[in-house]
């Protein structure tokens, strides 16, 4: 059997590792535009200083010869050829397969605001040629502003923070963080942001660049008519799938043409085709690429597997300027029938929302001892009032049962 990985992130390397446990003979292919393995969730350390590139890999460095996985690293895939099934390489080789996943990721979305994408002085923080440009312009007292203040504007401005750079982020939501935080959570980071000389702007919409003459942008003009001067700019709005180089109309596209359309067994409409991670747009979140990556490897050695029913994305973890935070399920109360339990003492600040005994979302930042337990319970829907302890008290043991043959479970 020919196995073919297309990218080497989460889901690529995780799938081609189980490839190799669940078939021990088959010949395993790995073609990456990167020609090195890294996390990206880890690229801000490595523009922080606090890691070098070697420090970024997320595997052994003997990963593919101890798996027998041939890596081509560094090489672009052109194309599909769904029906010879083949692999196409910008170089015009072909690579043939039986089973193919496709793991390509995603790139950085840059807005058509007017000047920013021909700026050449822009720039995501996606790849390690992002991190190389950054290290290059973020020279102590130069000035960056950074659109978006979700996960990634802020593991940008960490970043840039920590070598000296005068960063201004902004941000269209009505805080920093929308989507992972609450009000009191996200302030605690806007606070800190401030404090460390960083300027944060909310609710506030790019209207456009304005570049000079040399071609670099100069300015970002916000749609109130504000001016942001700038040396240079990261640019954290959102991704877009990388689907572009598929061009097979037999491996089908989600409605909105936005991501491979994948069923529960992460096959694509080609039955010997595969797709895992970010290209699915169903994995925003490292846990939930590997397990596309998991139940997509089974399925491609026949094995049969299949994601769970219920998808679950909404847990976060951060750590920013010494202040840890970890978020699952709802932030907010979603109507009056959910109930909501708060605690506040110093830098310890935690939460829980729940109704009818079960708790559907939790934050706790400051102190995250013991937090694990409540990733279960959110995820799982398992009752806590059984336990008879205050909700933001629960730990596993009040939720060990013992099985008729003394197993704890």
């Amino acid at each position: 059997m020919k196995y073919v990985v297309i990218g080497a992130s989460a889901a690529g390397i995780n799938a081609a590792g189980l490839l190799r446990r669940f078939d021990p003979e088959g010949e395993i292919t790995v073609v990456a535009r990167d020609d090195k393995v890294y996390s990206r969730c880890m690229l801000h350390l490595k523009l922080a200083g606090e890691r070098d590139a070697a420090g970024l890999s997320f595997v052994d460095a003997d990963f593919f010869a101890a798996n027998r996985v041939v890596f081509r690293g560094g090489e672009n895939v052109t194309g599909i050829l769904a029906g010879d099934k083949a692999v196409r390489l910008e170089s015009g080789e072909s690579i043939p397969y039986d089973r193919l996943l496709i793991a390509s990721g995603a790139s950085s979305f840059i807005p058509p605001v007017p000047g920013l994408r021909e700026a050449k002085n822009v720039v995501s923080l996606r790849n390690m040629e992002d991190v190389e440009k950054l290290e290059a312009w973020g020279r102590p007292g130069s000035r960056a502003v950074i659109i978006g203040a979700g996960l990634v504007g802020m593991d940008a401005a960490a970043g840039l923070i920590e070598k000296g750079v005068k960063a201004t982020l902004v941000e269209m939501l009505d805080r920093i963080l929308a989507i992972q935080l609450d009000d009191y959570a996200a302030s605690r980071y806007a606070g800190l942001l401030r404090d460390h000389g960083a300027e944060v702007i909310v609710g506030a919409k790019v209207g456009a660049g304005r570049v000079g003459p040399d071609g670099a942008l100069a300015s970002l003009e916000l749609a109130d008519g504000r001016a942001l001067p700038c040396d240079f700019c990261v640019v954290a709005a959102g991704v877009a799938p990388n689907i572009g180089f598929i061009g097979d109309e037999r491996i089908q596209l989600t409605r909105n043409k936005r991501a491979l359309a994948v069923d529960r067994t992460c096959r694509t409409s080609r039955p010997d085709v595969f797709a895992a991670g970010d290209v699915t747009f169903l994995a925003p979140i490292w846990p939930e690429a590997v397990r596309q990556a998991e139940v997509a490897a089974a399925n491609m050695c026949g094995r049969e597997a299949s994601l769970p029913d219920q998808d679950w994305a909404w847990t976060n973890s951060m750590n920013f300027f010494g202040l840890p935070t970890i978020s699952y399920g709802q932030t907010s109360v979603a109507d009056p029938s959910f109930a909501l339990e708060t605690y506040i003492d110093g830098d310890v600040y935690k939460k829980v929302i729940h109704k009818d005994g079960v708790i559907h979302g939790a934050i706790f930042q400051g102190d995250i001892d013991n937090c694990g337990v409540y990733l279960r319970l959110v995820r799982d829907r398992i009752p806590f009032a059984g336990a008879g302890k205050h909700p933001l008290k629960l730990n596993y043991a009040d939720f060990f049962r013992q099985a008729a043959n003394g197993e704890f479970v």
